[in-house]
C-alpha cells in the first residue's frame, strides 16, 4: 500500500505544455505522482514563455511560484570571475535569490516528506536550493552528465578542450560534493549511471528512470503522408538539436538530395537567439516555428 507524501518539487522547466523533451518527461513524471501523492511546484520560467497555468495539468499539483529562468551569459561579468572560482561558472552565472527564498519560505510553512529537484540539462542546478536542507530528504531528478564530455571531446582545438575540461573538472567536484549531501538521485539511462558511478564509485541511492512514449496520444487519423518529406521535431535553441543539425545539413541531406532533389525537410521549434547563418539553409529546408501540436507534422511526415 502507497501513503500519500506531501512533495516539493522544483524544476528548471514549466513542465506544461509538454512541447520538449523536458517538459514532456516533468509533465508525465508530476502527473504519476500526483495521482499519488500531493505535489507543491516551484518552477523557472524562459523567456518569453506565457504565464504558466497550473490548473492546465488537469490537477496535479498546486502552483507556489514561478521565477525567470536566468540564461548563463559566458561573456558577464559575474562569469568571467567564475574562471576563478572551483565551482561552475554557469552555476554562479545562473543563480536566484529569488528561487531560493521562495523554496525556503515553503519548506517554513509546511512539513515535506520529500523534496524532488529536476536537474534536466545542462546548467540547471535546482539541487542547489536544497542542498543544506536537513530537514526532509531530497532527490535530485535526472542528472544528465554526458553531454558535458561530449562537449569536451567535440571542441577542435587545443585551447577548446582545454576551457571544457576545465568545466568538466568544476562539474566533477562540484557534483561529488553534492551528491553526498543528497538523499538519492535518478539518471535517464545506463550511460549516465555509469558516469555518476565515475564521478563518486559508492554512491548507492542511484536509479535510473528512462524516457517514455505515451502511445496513445499518437493514435489517431492526423492527414496523409507527404512524400519525400522528412522532420526535425525539436528546436534549434537546445544546443544539443542544433549541432545535430548542423551536422546533418552539412554531411547527410547534400547526399540524400542527391538522390531525391525534391526532398524537404521540416525542423520545428522556436529559434529566436539562435545564429542561423552557421546552418547549411536552402529552399529544402523549412523553419516551421514553435508548433501547438507536433503530432500532424510528424504523422504526415515520410521521415
Amino acid at each position: 500500500m502507497v501513503f500519500p507524501m506531501d512533495i516539493l518539487c522544483i524544476t528548471g522547466w514549466f513542465p506544461y505544455p509538454p512541447d520538449n523533451g523536458a517538459r514532456s518527461r516533468l509533465y508525465h513524471l508530476l502527473r504519476e505522482l500526483g495521482s499519488r501523492h500531493r505535489l507543491d511546484l516551484l518552477s523557472f520560467v524562459r523567456l518569453g514563455e506565457e504565464k504558466p497555468d497550473a490548473r492546465a495539468f488537469g490537477g496535479p499539483c498546486r502552483l507556489l511560484g514561478v521565477v525567470p529562468f536566468q540564461m548563463s551569459r559566458p561573456s558577464s561579468l559575474r562569469a568571467l570571475l567564475g574562471f576563478l572560482s572551483p565551482r561552475p561558472r554557469s552555476l554562479l552565472n545562473t543563480y536566484s535569490a529569488t528561487m531560493d527564498a521562495l523554496v525556503h519560505r515553503a519548506l517554513e510553512r509546511r512539513h515535506y516528506d520529500l523534496v524532488l529537484a529536476s536537474e534536466i540539462g545542462p546548467g540547471i542546478y535546482t539541487s542547489r536550493y536544497v542542498r543544506d536542507v536537513r530537514s526532509v530528504p531530497r532527490v535530485m531528478e535526472d542528472l544528465e552528465l554526458s553531454m558535458i564530455w561530449a562537449e569536451v571531446q567535440a571542441q577542435p582545438t587545443a585551447l577548446g578542450r582545454w576551457r571544457h575540461r576545465l568545466t568538466w573538472w568544476k562539474q566533477r567536484r562540484y557534483i561529488r560534493d553534492l551528491l553526498r549531501r543528497m538523499d538519492g538521485c535518478t539518471v535517464v539511462s545506463q550511460r549516465e549511471r555509469q558516469m555518476v558511478l565515475d564521478v563518486i564509485p559508492d554512491y548507492c541511492p542511484l536509479g535510473v528512470v528512462p524516457n517514455g512514449v505515451e502511445l496513445a496520444r499518437y493514435r489517431g487519423d492526423f492527414g496523409s503522408v507527404e512524400p519525400d518529406t522528412l522532420i526535425f521535431p525539436g528546436a534549434l535553441t537546445y544546443k544539443a538539436n542544433f549541432d545535430a543539425m548542423r551536422f546533418f545539413l552539412s554531411k547527410v541531406f547534400p547526399r540524400i538530395r542527391a538522390a531525391r532533389p525534391g526532398v524537404v525537410l521540416r525542423i520545428t521549434g522556436r529559434t529566436e537567439g539562435v545564429d542561423l547563418h552557421r546552418l547549411l539553409l536552402d529552399d529544402g529546408v523549412v523553419l516551421t516555428g514553435y508548433l501547438n501540436d507536433v503530432r500532424p507534422a510528424v504523422a504526415r511526415s515520410t521521415v
